[in-house]
């Protein structure tokens, strides 16, 4: 199954909005659901992990936190809830992130009239994540290679050296690789005034209307529930 690039921007800005309107869990529970599935229709792949993210969150706001100390509840439950809104969004992010390609995206932005900084920026922000994935990976290799906490007693002394170990060649690293991608794109023509000949966006299909359809159907009854009931 495809969707429409701009129909994933879309799905985005609904289930966020959705997600700040709603309060009824059953209708999060069935929106979380119905993400979880297009989701596994677009990328091919079965994906349980979501949902059971999302069930231990329910399970620990309702069962755990009733029978937990005020100060237990007092620190967690603020993260355990706005995580839990939120998790419809991420996989709407994620479903954006995994089926798209840049050029795709550039597409889609184009024909939306988006101002040039704006795609030029997401064009980047899409082509680094891959390379900061491998950036930690090699990081974590080195450090678990170099052993540099070895002869240290103090537990404190042993999470410094690993944080200043690890922030700083990310750091370094990062700022590098940005130049790098940004130097790239520039030198593909990514900031030309015209239109790339090659670059085409695509038309909605039956799909897309569907799951528009029923995202705006979803959003207006969370506005209903929230302001005229």
């Amino acid at each position: 199954m495809k969707l429409d690039v701009r129909v994933k921007l879309i799905l985005i800005v609904l289930s966020a909005t959705f997600a700040s309107l709603n309060t009824d869990i059953i209708a999060e529970s069935l929106m979380m659901t119905a993400i979880t599935l297009l989701l596994s229709l677009c990328t091919g792949a079965v994906r349980f992990r979501p949902l059971l993210m999302y069930a231990i969150f329910v399970l620990v706001q309702y069962f755990v936190f009733p029978v937990s100390p005020r100060a237990v509840v007092f620190m967690l439950s603020i993260l355990v809830v706005n995580v839990r809104n939120f998790l419809p969004t991420a996989l709407c992010i994620m479903l954006l992130y995994e089926t798209t390609t840049v050029s795709q995206l550039m597409s889609a932005l184009t024909k939306m009239h988006m101002k040039k900084q704006l795609t030029v920026t997401l064009a980047v922000v899409m082509r680094y994540i891959p390379c900061l994935g491998e950036e930690l990976a090699a990081i974590r290799d080195a450090l678990a290679v170099r052993n540099i906490t070895s002869g240290m007693t103090s537990a404190f002394r042993r999470a410094a050296a690993r944080a200043e170990a690890f922030c700083v060649p990310l750091i370094v690293s990062s700022v590098r690789t940005a130049n790098d991608l940004s130097a790239a794109a520039v030198t593909r023509g990514i900031d030309e005034p015209c239109i790339p000949s090659c670059r085409s966006a695509g038309k909605f299909g039956a799909a897309d209307f569907a799951v528009l359809a029923a995202a705006i159907t979803a959003v207006g009854w969370a506005v209903y529930m929230e302001y005229f009931v």
